[in-house]
């Protein structure tokens, strides 16, 4: 009888629900990354715009220059403010993703183990049925062989007995 584990659809269900959660994880950890690439190259730009503009400031800038100046580096930071609060918010995310892949693998591996355990018992059942097998194979050549063999025996005692018996009834017709 072959293995069969009762649980073996909802075993695939679990799979495939860990599956679908470590490709969130995955979508999710792309996402963060290239948020804080972003938030990396607008600290860069800005740190370039500051030194840009400490360069102009020593040869002279006119004013309406640095108000200009003033108004693309607060673009700067509130793009720098801007990815940091994604890369803040996709952290959290990551977060709970990886706790909810970390849920799904768990409730996968308790199936995973509890098949493991059945399957053990049950190749351990059928050791167990294949050795009594052998066993009951190896009791009935034994009677049999057993069987044969005490019959020759009673066969070869029987026949001196016969011969005494019939040298017996010769001796006693003799003697009639």
């Amino acid at each position: 009888m072959p293995f069969r584990f009762t649980l073996e659809a909802l075993l695939r269900y679990r799979k495939s629900l860990e599956r679908r959660e470590r490709l969130k994880l995955h979508v999710v950890t792309r996402e963060l990354v290239q948020a804080r690439r972003q938030q990396q190259e607008a600290e860069q730009d800005r740190a370039k715009a500051v030194r840009r503009l400490a360069s102009a400031l020593q040869e002279g800038l006119a004013g309406i220059e640095l108000q200009f100046e003033q108004a693309c580096d607060q673009t700067r930071v509130d793009r720098i403010a801007r990815a940091a609060a994604q890369v803040m918010k996709l952290k959290d995310l990551h977060r709970c993703q990886v706790e909810a892949f970390s849920k799904a693998q768990q409730r996968r591996q308790v199936l995973d183990n509890l098949r493991a355990r059945q399957f053990e018992a049950w190749r351990l059942a059928q050791a167990r049925l294949a050795q009594r097998q052998l066993d009951e194979r190896f009791l009935i050549t034994r009677r049999t062989l057993s069987a044969e063999s005490g019959a020759h025996e009673l066969a070869a005692a029987a026949l001196p007995a016969r011969h005494a018996i019939t040298r017996s009834a010769r001796h006693r017709e003799g003697h009639m």
